[in-house]
């Protein structure tokens, strides 16, 4: 009998396929609240460091009769990394929002996620006909701070306040005015005297966004401007400078009679239209007035920065070729042996305001892939500044595997990276006496696929060399933003 021939390649695909699955545990559940008082450190955690780290990120993507799809549906769990003179402590919760008591009541969802709908019975599904979905409160995306309140929130007007010692779910936070919409990024922005600055879009037959600014103390979103759309776009974030607030409308627009009508999952609804191109729409923050200008089709998640210079805007974010990201993100993708490529490139669009009909060009910035972008926020935001922290890719198609600092001035870029360890969202905090715009540290919360644990690293954010861990006796899912609570 004749021998097969040896599939040298297919074999080196193989072994190539189980390196790619090592980030797979991120993408489990950990359906465990556990408190470790005193993580096991290896290096040094500067003394300096005080009060917490807290994130949120889905942590629970089964029910007892039905799953959720997708990364950014699972039910959110609260993290808090604590530090007290070069120790830390850990402790979780799950966030108690509607959807997640709903869900563990019944056993299925009953709150329409991003990519998961409800099990509906017939009667159900004519009712949804006649009354619109409710909005989800699955606080799994971000950390923000209104005011005294801290808060975990989505991509709905639903934040939820909760502790930041005990982690305990306070409530929803109520608004002072009646300000009505479905949609709303998932990271505000803050200027120097406090006010919070996003949107509210209200899907309709035309659908609307409601550009406010709101002093937290009084809960009252004010808004400053208005535009109107029949196909609105998915934003994650937006950018804003001293005087203008950018709303970069990508190409993957949503016709909400589609949202009414086929009962889909939300992302379902939305398509990707290139021929649209890419519209930053520049609003004056005292104003109102808006400015459009038109660039190729381009989509992103984070935008970074943006400041004026010279009657120009320079806005920064990570960009992708298309929104096929969002595809790659489903959890039977990430749970496979496949390659996940799941980062884009620091860009900059720069908004010449003397030229508004002139094509909006994009420059990249650094040859890095990098996503989860995050800067000295409180001194740099709407300002020059230079540095860029993210999580970044060294291994291609290995998802998130490196902690990347650029320089947005040279393109030059530093990288931490461990075989088999994949980092999440990198914070900069900086030292006590910081001076120049890299005097600090960076930390982030990375999984050790080979140790299965997940440990708390601090780096020198000038060097970006590793000072010390902490270690968590878990292996902790992967999440998105947290913020950094002195």
């Amino acid at each position: 009998m004749k021998k097969k021939p040896i599939d040298k390649k297919g074999k080196e695909s193989k072994e190539k396929a189980r390196e790619f699955a090592k980030f797979a545990p991120g993408f489990e559940s950990q359906d465990k609240e556990v408190q470790y008082e005193d993580l096991e450190i290896k290096g040094d955690i500067p003394e300096w460091l005080e009060g917490a780290f807290i994130r949120t990120g889905p942590a629970l993507y089964e029910l007892e009769k039905q799953n959720y799809n997708h990364w950014f549906d699972g039910q959110a769990m609260l993290h808090k990394f604590a530090f007290n003179n070069g120790k830390v402590s850990y402790h979780n919760k799950f966030l108690e929002s509607d959807a997640y008591k709903l869900g563990k009541i019944n056993g299925k969802v009953c709150i329409k996620e991003f990519a998961t709908d409800p099990c509906q019975t017939l009667f159900q599904k004519v009712k949804s006909f006649f009354v619109p979905p409710r909005s989800t409160d699955n606080g799994n995306i971000s950390i923000i701070t209104y005011g005294d309140e801290n808060l975990a929130t989505s991509e709905t007007p639903l934040p939820i306040a909760f502790d930041k010692e005990t982690l305990e779910t306070l409530g929803h936070f109520e608004f002072s005015d009646d300000l009505k919409g479905h949609i709303q990024p998932a990271h505000p922005h803050y200027d120097d005297e406090g006010y919070v600055y996003s949107y509210l879009l209200k899907f309709g037959p035309v659908s609307k966004y409601s550009l406010f600014k709101m002093k937290p103390d009084d809960r009252e979103r004010k808004v400053f401007a208005e535009m109107k759309t029949r196909n609105p776009s998915y934003m994650h974030s937006i950018g804003m400078s001293k005087n203008y607030i950018i709303v970069t409308e990508f190409p993957e627009t949503i016709n909400p009679m589609e949202l009414a009508f086929l009962n889909k999952p939300l992302i379902k609804n939305y398509h990707w239209k290139p021929e649209l191109g890419t519209k930053y729409r520049i609003f004056s923050k005292a104003s109102g007035e808006l400015v459009t200008m038109e660039g190729d089709a381009v989509f992103g998640f984070h935008h970074v920065n943006a400041y004026e210079e010279d009657q120009k805007i320079h806005v920064d974010f990570v960009a992708f070729k298309d929104a096929s990201v969002l595809d790659r993100l489903y959890l039977a993708e990430l749970r496979s042996n496949h390659p996940t490529h799941a980062t884009g490139y620091l860009s900059r669009a720069t908004l010449d305001l003397n030229q508004p009909n002139q094509k909006v060009e994009l420059k990249r910035l650094s040859d890095k892939l990098i996503e989860l972008p995050r800067i000295y926020y409180e001194k740099y935001n709407s300002k020059p500044y230079r540095y860029v922290y993210g999580a970044g890719n060294t291994v291609s198609g290995n998802f998130l595997d490196d902690i990347t600092k650029i320089d947005v001035e040279t393109g030059d870029s530093k990288k931490w990276y461990h075989e088999h360890c994949y980092p999440g969202e990198p914070i900069f905090i900086p030292s006590p006496d910081n001076e120049a715009e890299d005097d600090g540290v960076v930390v982030s919360v990375v999984l050790d696929t080979d140790a299965k644990n997940t440990f708390l690293l601090v780096l020198d954010a000038a060097s970006m060399e590793e000072l010390g861990r902490a270690i968590v006796p878990e292996v902790l899912p992967f999440g998105y933003h947290g913020s950094y609570l002195n």
